[in-house]
C-alpha cells in the first residue's frame, strides 16, 4: 500500500512541477516567476522525501533539509532584491 501511495505521490508532484515549469517561462511578471521557481523546487523536495519513504531509508533527508535551506536563503535574497535593489543593507 504504500509503494502505491508514494508512486502516485510522486507522479502527481511530477505533473505540479511541469505545471509549475510552465508558469516558470510563460509568468507575466518576476514576482509569478519566483513563485513558480519556488513551487519547483518544493516539488522536487517533495520527490525526494517520496523517494526516501518508499526506499525505507533516512539517506534522502539529509539531502532535503539541505536543498530547503538553500532555497529559502535564495527566494528571500531574490526577493529582498527585488524590492530593494540590493541583497546587503
Amino acid at each position: 500500500m504504500i509503494e502505491l501511495a508514494t508512486t502516485l505521490g510522486i507522479v502527481f508532484l511530477g505533473v505540479a512541477s511541469i505545471l509549475a515549469l510552465i508558469r516558470l517561462m510563460l509568468g507575466p511578471t518576476v514576482a509569478d516567476r519566483i513563485v513558480a521557481a519556488d513551487n519547483v523546487f518544493l516539488n522536487g523536495l517533495g520527490i525526494i522525501v517520496l523517494l526516501g519513504i518508499r526506499f525505507g531509508t533516512s539517506m534522502y533527508l539529509d539531502p532535503a533539509l539541505i536543498i530547503a535551506a538553500v532555497f529559502f536563503i535564495g527566494t528571500v535574497s531574490l526577493c529582498k532584491f527585488l524590492l530593494r535593489g540590493k541583497v546587503i543593507d
